[in-house]
Formats: structure tokens, sequence, C-alpha cells
């Protein structure tokens, strides 16, 4: 799509711009965080790391590999004396998050409370899928009452959705194995009751009559349950995305490997987790549901680690 009032800057040899909104006559949009690189060598753009805020209406300036800017405006608020600055690092970063005994702590949105049609999804690369303890992926769960929705890898190595209508869960299974030390993208859609999981784009299982989710007060949270230190998982994550649409099983095929605008309909939250660094995660939604690594926001033990190990996602 069309942008204005970009910033721009060389990094690592390539030409890189960043930032700006959607071109219209009147914009009233968001500004994006976005950034895109055109390298000379292959005559051909490429996404680069994101800014640590959206602006628009910046100056720039660029030293070796970073790409500072000044200034500006986010979609709805006027210039600031702060600056902001991509993330230092090589262009087209492939970095992710790995969980040990560690969470991503995103406070509670009505964003987030997913009810009647929805999809989760995420990339995962696990270490110990089928060791007998059921792991989180995604979660609104604290345990009922209160409880609403988990997705999971089983305690037997397959995909797991839980759903809670405050006092009764339903439990979907998937029939396939997950692989241990091997990425894969997981996701369920739930249609007023109707569960579809789905593994690497392919669906593994159909199932009706669960509960429609409860809309509590619980965190979301990565890698295990948010205010309760259980269902730890044993991996890593990357690219999570929250829909209060049902996506189809195209869609999820086509997509899964494709790095999102972060404006599309239906996306309730977007995490990349391409920072690469710091103890923040961004919602690159723009709707500013950012997760806290660990139970701080300063480092502490429950903080995953950054990872270069990551699914490639263009």
């Amino acid at each position: 799509s069309a942008r204005e009032a970009l910033g721009g800057g060389q990094v690592n040899g390539q030409f890189c711009v960043f930032g700006g909104r959607l071109a219209m006559p009147n914009p009233t949009g968001n500004a994006f965080a976005e950034t895109f690189c055109y390298d000379p060598a292959s005559n051909g753009w490429s996404p680069g790391p994101d800014m640590l805020a959206p602006r628009v209406e910046i100056a720039a300036a660029s030293t070796g590999s970073t790409v500072y800017s000044l200034g500006g405006r986010s979609a709805l608020a006027f210039a600031t004396q702060n600056s902001q600055r991509l993330l230092v690092g090589t262009v087209n970063p492939n970095v992710a998050l790995d969980f040990v005994q560690s969470y991503v702590n995103v406070p509670d949105s009505p964003a987030l409370d997913l009810t009647a049609t929805w999809t989760l999804e995420a990339w995962v690369h696990p270490r110990a899928a089928g060791n007998g303890v059921d792991q989180d992926i995604i979660s609104k769960w604290a345990g009922n009452p209160g409880a609403s929705y988990i997705l999971q890898i089983d305690r037997t190595g397959v995909i797991r959705l839980v759903t809670s209508n405050g006092t009764t869960n339903s439990i979907v299974l998937g029939p396939t194995l997950l692989a241990n030390n091997s990425w894969q993208h997981v996701a369920a859609t739930f249609d007023n009751g109707t569960v579809l999981l789905y593994l690497n784009g392919v669906l593994d299982q159909t199932a009706t009559g669960a509960m429609v989710p409860y809309v509590g007060t619980e965190p979301v949270a990565f890698g295990r349950e948010g205010n309760y230190p259980g269902g730890t998982l044993n991996g890593i994550i990357d690219e999570v995305r929250m829909w209060n649409v049902v996506r189809s099983a195209s869609d999820l095929a086509s997509f899964k490997a494709r790095k999102l605008i972060g404006s599309e309909s239906g996306l309730a939250g977007y995490w990349r987790f391409d920072e690469g660094t710091g103890q923040v995660v961004r919602d690159a939604t723009g709707m500013g549901n950012d997760g806290t690594l660990g139970t701080t926001t300063g480092v502490d033990p429950w903080d995953p680690t950054w990872t270069t190990t990551a699914p490639v996602i263009q």
C-alpha cells in the first residue's frame, strides 16, 4: 500500500524507509512501525526490523547499522522531543523468544476478550512435546472461576485447545504429534462452539460443542498461564497472532510465513517478537497491547531469552 510521511536512511549498505502512514486525502490512520529495505545488489525490497515506536512526519539520521527517527508524531499526537530508533542489527533479523520456565505477560484488554468467533495462531519450536506435561503457547487462563482459553501442547504431544465459560471447560485434542526441535505452525479457529485445529496450515481436527470463552480479567500470556506459574513451555515461540474473526484454511496456509501489515481486518493482537533485545514485545496492530517479558518490567528469572533460532517470515 502507498505510504507518505516516511523516514529513510542507509543501513548496512541498503536503503531503508520506515514509519509513515497510508497515503490518502485526509490521513487519519495509524502510524506504522514497519521498515522496508532496498538492496542494490539484488534490485529488490524486503522487510526490515520494526521501529521501537511508530512515527510519521519525522527527520532521520543513520549511523552504521542503526537509523534514528527524530521528533515526528504518532497517528493522533503532535511531535515530541523523544527520539525513536530502529533496532540495532542486520536487516531482516530472524529472532524469536526462547521459553524455559518463563513467559510474556500482556495486560488484560477488551480487544483480547475472544468470544463467539476467533482465531489463535503461532509458530512453535518445542523441545519436550509429549513429556507428560501440558505446555502453554497462548493463554488467557488461571483456573476457574475466570478461565477463558488456552492454545497449548498437550501432555501427549498433540495440539490442545481448552475453552471455559468460567465454570466448565471443553477440551479439543488434535491427533498428530508435534515434532521436537523443529518449527511448526499451530492454529485454532472457533466459530460459536465449532473448533478447527490446524498444524502447518493443514486441518488436524474438527470438534463441536466447545464452550464460548468467559470474558474475564486475566492477562494474556505466552509460554505459561498469566497469573499462575503453570503450563510452562519448553521451547521457542514466534509470530503470535490473535483474531476476532475465523480465519479460513487458505488464509492460515497462505499467510503463516508472511509478515502481516498489522491493520488487517479482524486482527486483535499481533506480536512478531522482532525486537531482539529489551523487556517489551510490541503489539504490531498499533492498539498498544504490548507484552512484558517475565513478571516485572526489569530483568527477572521469569524472562524468556532472545534467540536467532527463528522461522523465516517474509
